[in-house]
C-alpha cells in the first residue's frame, strides 16, 4: 500500500496528534499483551508500522541489550525523532512488497496495520514466515462498528459525531481497509496455523480528552475527502470540530481494539 493509498497518512500534520492519542489509550493494553507472552532479555522484536514508536521504546526496555528491536514503518521520521536506543533498528519498509528475514523473530506486534490492507491474508502469511519456530504474533486492529453505535445518540450533537464516523468508516472501506477486521483476527490466526491463540478487546468511552483528540485529529485529515464525496458538507464537519473543542461532556467513544496472539509452532 503506497502512502498516497492510505487515508491517515503520516506525514500530514495531524499524525503527532494521532500518535500521542493512541499511545495514550492503548500502549498500557498493547504493553498488557506483550508481556503476557513473555517478552523476555535478549529477544529479537519486529514492532510492524511502529508509527510513532511508543511500543518499539517499551519492547526495547523489555529485551535489554542482548536484544533487539526492528521499527518499521513507510515513514520513519516519527521513529528516527523519538527513539534513540542501541538496540533499536529504524527501517523504512513496505509490509506488502519488502522482504522480510525468514525464521529471524521472537516476536511480531503490529497495531493498526492488517486493518488498512486489503492484501492482509497474504501480509500475515509474510508475518509467520518471518517467526522464528516457537514465536510469538500478536495483532492488534479496530472494530469500529460497535464503539461508533455503542452509545445511542440522544442529542443532535451526538447523532452528528455518528454520522461522520459512519462516514470516516465509509471511506476507509473504498480504499481497501476493513474497519470491522478486529473481531476476525482470532480465526485468522486460527487459519493460520498458530497456536497458544489468545485474545481480548479493549473500548475507551471516556479518557476525557484524549478520546475527543484522536476524533478531531483524524477528521481534520479526512475532511476533505468527507466533503468531496459528499459524506459531509463542511460547515457539518466545522460544527462537530468545534463541539469536539468545546464539550467535554460530549462522548467520543474509542474504537474497539482487539487484539490477538498466537505462536508459530515449534520445530
Amino acid at each position: 500500500m503506497s502512502d498516497d493509498e492510505y487515508l491517515f497518512d503520516n506525514r500530514a500534520e495531524q499524525a503527532g496528534d494521532r500518535f500521542d492519542s493512541l499511545a495514550a489509550m492503548f500502549d498500557p493494553i498493547s504493553t498488557a499483551r506483550l508481556a503476557r507472552v513473555g517478552v523476555a532479555a535478549g529477544w529479537r522484536c519486529l514492532d510492524i508500522g511502529a508509527g510513532g514508536g511508543s511500543v518499539a521504546r517499551w519492547l526495547a526496555d523489555r529485551v535489554g541489550p542482548t536484544g533487539t528491536v526492528v521499527a518499521t514503518d513507510l515513514d520513519v521520521r516519527w521513529i528516527e525523532d523519538h527513539l534513540q536506543a542501541p538496540n533499536i533498528q529504524v527501517r523504512r519498509h513496505d509490509v506488502l512488497v519488502d522482504p522480510l528475514e525468514q525464521d529471524a523473530f521472537d516476536l511480531i506486534h503490529e497495531r493498526l496495520v492488517l486493518v488498512h490492507l486489503a492484501a492482509r491474508e497474504a501480509v500475515l502469511d509474510k508475518l509467520i514466515g518471518a517467526l522464528k519456530p516457537g514465536g510469538w504474533l500478536v495483532v492488534e486492529d479496530f472494530d469500529t462498528a460497535h464503539a461508533i453505535r455503542s452509545l445511542d445518540p440522544e442529542t443532535d450533537d451526538e447523532a452528528l459525531g455518528t454520522r461522520l464516523m459512519d462516514g470516516i468508516r465509509t471511506l476507509l472501506g473504498r480504499r481497501g481497509a476493513d474497519p470491522d477486521l478486529g473481531h476476525k483476527l482470532h480465526r485468522m490466526l486460527r487459519s493460520h496455523g498458530l497456536v497458544e491463540l489468545g485474545g481480548d478487546a479493549y473500548q475507551a468511552l471516556d479518557l476525557g480528552r484524549t478520546t475527543r483528540r484522536l476524533r478531531r485529529a483524524n477528521l481534520v485529515q479526512v475532511a476533505d475527502d468527507l466533503q468531496s464525496t459528499e459524506l459531509a458538507t463542511r460547515a457539518e464537519i466545522d460544527e462537530y470540530l468545534g463541539l469536539l473543542l468545546e464539550r467535554d461532556d460530549l462522548p467520543a467513544p474509542s474504537p474497539t481494539l482487539v487484539g490477538a496472539w498466537g505462536r508459530r509452532p515449534p520445530g
